[in-house]
């Protein structure tokens, strides 16, 4: 009951797997009351207040590990996940690119950086790192939410089955994405749902 580590790997489930960022942000608090200084865990409850619909204080929660630990490389995704769903693109996209350069340019960072760039409207300067080819390697998640963003719906769910096939970890939070640019009724997204055969949770209320 006070393994901490418990605590953060069933938020991620709670919250990315089922799509229930309210419970998870619950169970992060728990953690933090036995490690009040976990860098980690503060973190993901940034990631998961945003993931519940609460950006401002997840943002904020971010903004305060990273005044603890400014080489954590997740907080900076998170960071920008935050900022993204605020709307405050141009403010993720030069984070981002002050960022990737100076911790090893982390791939998830890089597709946060497509990403951003593509929901903010600048298609040239997000299909130009889709074209450089690593984050189809590594991610190809994020290369399906850059593809749907720029209004290539058809390739985007290519993306996604290659994601499933290559077993992409970041495709088990598909139904708690709040930002997907496809419909969710969408029939290919739906087989792909079924396919993963995930538990049912509140991320339903998007399928």
């Amino acid at each position: 009951p006070r393994c901490v580590e418990a605590y953060l790997f069933h938020a991620q489930y709670l919250g990315w797997v089922l799509g229930d960022g309210n419970r998870a942000v619950s169970v992060l608090r728990k953690a933090l009351e036995i490690d009040p200084l976990s860098v980690t865990v503060m973190a993901q409850l940034g990631a998961q207040l945003t993931n519940a619909g609460r950006p401002e204080e997840g943002l904020a929660e971010v903004e305060r590990t990273l005044e603890l630990a400014p080489n954590l490389v997740n907080a900076h995704w998170y960071r920008s996940l935050a900022c993204r769903r605020l709307g405050r693109f141009e403010e993720a996209i030069g984070w981002l690119k002050e960022t990737i350069p100076i911790t090893g340019k982390p791939l998830h960072l890089v597709g946060e950086l497509a990403l951003s760039y593509a929901q903010s409207g600048r298609f040239t300067e997000a299909k130009s790192i889709l074209e450089e080819g690593e984050l189809g390697v590594a991610q190809p998640y994020y290369v399906a939410l850059v593809l749907a963003a720029v209004g290539e719906t058809d390739t985007a769910f290519e993306w996604v089955e290659r994601a499933y096939e290559d077993r992409d970890q970041l495709l088990a939070a598909i139904r708690s994405t709040w930002d997907l640019a496809w419909d969710r009724d969408d029939p290919r997204f739906q087989a792909v749902v079924r396919k993963m055969n995930l538990p049912k949770g509140d991320g339903d209320r998007w399928t």
